[in-house]
Parts: C-alpha cells; sequence; structure tokens
C-alpha cells in the first residue's frame, strides 16, 4: 500500500533516538493520529494547493482517483516509453 507523506514523518519521528521531553509528546502525538487514521480507514493526503493535509478515507479517495482517470482518457502503454523520451531529450541539448 502506498505512503503518505505523513507517515514517512512519523517514521522518522519515531526512528530518532532523540530522548527530549518535546520529542516524546511529538510521539505520542503521533501514535494518536495513526491509530485514529488506522481505526477510521482515514488516511491524510498533501493537499493540492498550500502547505498543508487533507483527511480523507481510503475508499474516497481511491474512487475519486479512478473517476480522474476515467474521465481523463488515460491509457495502459504496453511498452515502456521512458528509453524512447530519454532518446529525444538527449537529442535536443
Amino acid at each position: 500500500m502506498w505512503r503518505t507523506i505523513l507517515d514517512s514523518y512519523i517514521s522518522r519521528v519515531m526512528e530518532t533516538k532523540i530522548t527530549t521531553k518535546t520529542r516524546k509528546n511529538e510521539r505520542h502525538i503521533f501514535n494518536s493520529i495513526r491509530e485514529k487514521l488506522l481505526t477510521n480507514n482515514a488516511r491524510a493526503i498533501k493537499a493540492d494547493k498550500y502547505n498543508s493535509f487533507v483527511i480523507t478515507y481510503v475508499d474516497d479517495y481511491h474512487k475519486k482517483v479512478h473517476d480522474f482517470i476515467s474521465n481523463n482518457k488515460f491509457f495502459i502503454v504496453n511498452n515502456d516509453l521512458n528509453s524512447t523520451f530519454q532518446k529525444r531529450n538527449k537529442k535536443h541539448y
């Protein structure tokens, strides 16, 4: 399953060995946020605008992503086009 920015930040804080009172309080807060998100099947996702997070249910998020992909006529490519794009870029520079 994909990891959110908040999850990675929480992991980094949890891995630090600093045991100041502030860090302990942060760990307690992060653990309670993580537990609430997990019990409610929700995720904190970086917002499109500004430097903030949006909390949304996982099912709603998957539905919105699926709707976005189907409404914007994306399609599956059978071969990897990265090498083609890299060759084109090398010619221009």
